[in-house]
């Protein structure tokens, strides 16, 4: 079966309660485990082995080389390969699609895999974890699962800020393959560190620490596969350990099955601090960097702009061959990396309407204007205003209006000291433009208490204007 969207972990994982009792009657009617062994259902952490030996190898002693799987590499394996029929059917489901929808898989996988290969050297983890993204995400650092799981790892929302991985306006590090990657070994690091066994912990990160630690409880039983054949495991996650392990014999030897890993050519990733906002498009084309390659490697980015420097720091990651050269431009002052129109300050105008009217944030505009203060914006100044690739430029609003729309401004509001056009229009649902228009005024002309201006009718009780 070719790799289809079954592969992205949905995170809706629940365990009925009809399957939970189930499975303990099955348990107690065959296991021979004792229930009043006060060991079969401690889940304090295990004592880490050294090294990886088998299946239940786990963090710890020398720390390993990146293993480059590109022939038949079965004694490579640190997780060893579970003698279960679910892994051989598995197996077989994947190659029956043909290995064109597999190789898909190892070519978008090609930008991320050194850099995660790397990491799990660093934490001394077993290497086959470099295909859980297949699992989790085909390698697509876009991917949204149904339930809102995101980026390569399929990280939720609600377990992205506990791994340190922040989602705001700016960012979602759930996209950005370096912070996630680290997020989600770190959290794989502890579910061994809970489970002492890889296949549980590769579970629990399916399903939640929580559910399985309740299920084993109830079950007194800590192996994977036994929970599995007992049915007390969440759907899901009862096919999620063996199609991992299924994948993973795939591609630990790929040229056995016309598969090729570009482990050469893969690049080398360096993070670099930005200091002021840049467009990705344009620094792209300035340094000769093929921008789909910067979009994919800064995917947590939520526009085509980086965050302005008065949040926190923001750091691109360049390819290592780049980085002198996209160093030299960030470095520049001269360098333009941001494109700008301009705004000519009318009566009324504040950073934050403007920022509303041209889709920036206030940050961004007051960056990109620091020798105008917030609070001392002059008629008759420019205001510079970035402009990002592939957006229309939003001119000055032009005020348009017909006879027939000018003739409903029947009301009259008598000008009050600190009175301004904007404030006035915002009352009546209008703008200060067309305001200024209907009146015959300026938008910079001076306002005086006790004049009056024509105004549209208050709105009826219940009407939304």
């Amino acid at each position: 079966m070719g790799m289809g969207r079954d592969l992205f972990r949905r995170k809706d994982v629940t365990l009925p309660l009809c399957t939970l009792l189930f499975g303990i009657f099955l348990l107690l009617a065959v296991s021979p485990i004792s229930r009043a062994d006060p060991g079969a259902m401690d889940l304090r952490p295990l004592p880490v082995r050294a090294g990886h030996n088998g299946r239940n190898g786990g963090p710890g002693g020398e720390q390993p080389t990146p293993v480059l799987h590109d022939r038949g590499s079965a004694s490579l394996l640190e997780l060893g390969f579970p003698d279960h029929p679910a892994v051989e059917q598995w197996r077989e489901r994947f190659l029956a699609g043909g290995s064109r929808a597999l190789q898909e898989t190892l070519d978008r996988g090609w930008i991320f895999r050194r850099f995660i290969a790397a990491r799990l050297a660093e934490r001394g983890l077993p290497q086959e974890l470099i295909y859980l993204p297949v699992l989790e995400s085909h390698y697509r650092v876009w991917a949204v699962s149904r339930s809102g799981a995101t980026g390569l790892w399929q990280i939720m929302a609600n377990t992205a800020a506990p791994l340190g991985l922040v989602t705001d306006r700016w960012v979602d590090e759930r996209r950005d393959f370096w912070r996630s990657t680290e997020g989600a070994l770190r959290k794989l690091e502890e579910n061994f560190m809970t489970f002492g066994d890889w296949d549980l912990a590769l579970a629990a990160y399916n399903c939640g620490t929580g559910l399985l630690s309740r299920t084993i409880r109830a079950s007194g039983v800590r192996d994977f596969w036994a929970l599995r054949d007992m049915g007390v495991l969440p759907p899901e996650t009862a096919t999620y350990v063996p199609k991992f392990h299924a994948l993973v014999s795939i591609f630990s030897d790929p040229t056995a099955y016309g598969l090729e890993v570009r482990w050469q050519q893969a690049p080398t990733w360096r993070r670099m601090p930005v200091h002021r906002s840049v467009e990705l498009a344009l620094l792209a084309e300035k340094a000769d960097l093929p921008l789909s390659l910067m979009q994919e490697a800064n995917a947590e980015l939520q526009t085509p702009i980086t965050p302005p420097v008065s949040g926190r720091p923001y750091h691109l990651k360049i390819p290592a061959e780049y980085s002198e050269r996209v160093g030299t431009l960030l470095a520049d002052p001269q360098s333009q990396l941001l494109r700008y129109t301009f705004h000519r300050i009318r009566s009324g105008d504040t950073y934050y309407a403007l920022a509303e009217y041209y889709e920036l944030s206030a940050a961004l505009l007051m960056e990109a204007n620091p020798s105008l203060p917030p609070r001392s914006l002059r008629i008759g100044e420019q205001l510079r205003i970035p402009v990002f690739s592939g957006r229309p430029v939003k001119s000055e609003p032009i005020v348009s209006l017909s006879e027939d729309e000018a003739a409903a401004f029947t009301a009259l509001h008598t000008i009050v000291a600190g009175d301004t056009l904007w404030a006035i229009s915002r009352t009546y649902g209008t703008t200060a433009e067309i305001l200024a228009w209907v009146n015959g005024r300026s938008l910079d002309a001076l306002l005086k208490p006790g004049e009056t201006l024509k105004v549209p009718p208050p709105a009826e009780e219940g009407e939304i204007r």
